[in-house]
């Protein structure tokens, strides 16, 4: 019988595979020893000490359609020059980026020593940044369609975002189940990373505010991160932890999700919004 499995992660030597049905991570996680041998075997060295195992949504890789490869392989044969390309008309004025995206952009630059390099860097990564935003300002119709389920439900598969619109006919209107139907996997991974970044926002407003202080912000707070991990892993309420949401989210927001546990972070309170 074949198993929908993919290895995802590694850490130190453990190894970390997400499994689509929860009987196989419990099958599969008795014979993990066995697994790390045969892989250790392979290697011809001690690679793995132990194979862990999660339940998530496997999705396949994107493909570029032909007008989209074609202008990636342009881009690569012939890439810009950064002092030629309008940097105002593409990208937002540093002042109006949300401090922790400029705070990243200048602390990554900061990095290269050579002055030139430097800030050719960071007009690129504040490019980049305008790009982003200006899909997040031109999804499709089906994408959108696409980020208003996941606005309600962040932990659907991908298949399930496609089949649940029938269910939300008489809040997002009667064109919602025909828009998704036609989402294709790119619109709905930018529809992911729409909705993952209005999340990533709010917690940053929220900290802000001092959120962190209140009961009712740290839970928030947690619901919202909550939703970042679950629309980046394919995962559902009860599987988050630690360690997905350092992998999915990143130390700053792991500091800020274990700051606002200050107790239990029940799976319910993030199913019901909080």
């Amino acid at each position: 019988m074949k198993v929908k499995s993919m290895a995802t992660m590694v850490r130190g030597k453990a190894l970390y595979v997400t499994v689509e049905e929860p009987v196989w991570a419990q099958q599969l996680s008795l014979i993990s020893s066995d697994l790390a041998a045969r892989i250790n075997e392979a290697a011809g060295a001690e690679v793995v000490s132990q194979v862990r195992f999660r339940i998530g949504q496997i999705r396949p890789a994107m493909a570029w359609k032909e007008p989209e490869e074609q202008a990636n392989r342009e881009l690569y044969d012939d890439p810009p020059d950064p002092d030629g390309l309008d940097s105002d008309a593409l990208s937002p004025s540093p002042d109006r980026l949300p401090w922790r995206r400029r705070e990243l952009i200048q602390s990554v630059a900061t990095r290269v020593d050579d002055e030139d390099v430097r800030r050719r860097l960071e007009r690129l990564l504040l490019l980049d940044e305008g790009w982003h935003r200006w899909q997040r300002e031109n999804l499709s119709a089906p994408a959108m369609a696409a980020v208003k389920v996941l606005r309600k439900e962040p932990w659907l598969s991908d298949d399930e975002v496609k089949a649940v619109g029938a269910g939300f006919v008489s809040e997002l209107g009667p064109g919602v189940v025909d828009e998704l139907k036609k989402a294709s996997s790119w619109d709905l991974a930018r529809a992911r990373r729409v909705v993952m970044d209005e999340c990533a926002e709010e917690v940053e407003a929220l900290v802000a505010a001092g959120a962190l202080d209140s009961e009712a912000g740290r839970v928030r707070v947690r619901v919202m991160i909550g939703c970042m991990v679950m629309l980046a892993a394919g995962c559902r309420p009860s599987d988050i932890d630690e360690e997905l949401v350092l992998e999915h989210a990143g130390p700053t927001y792991l500091e800020y999700f274990r700051k606002a546990r200050g107790g239990r972070a029940g799976a319910q309170e993030i199913a019901s919004g909080g």
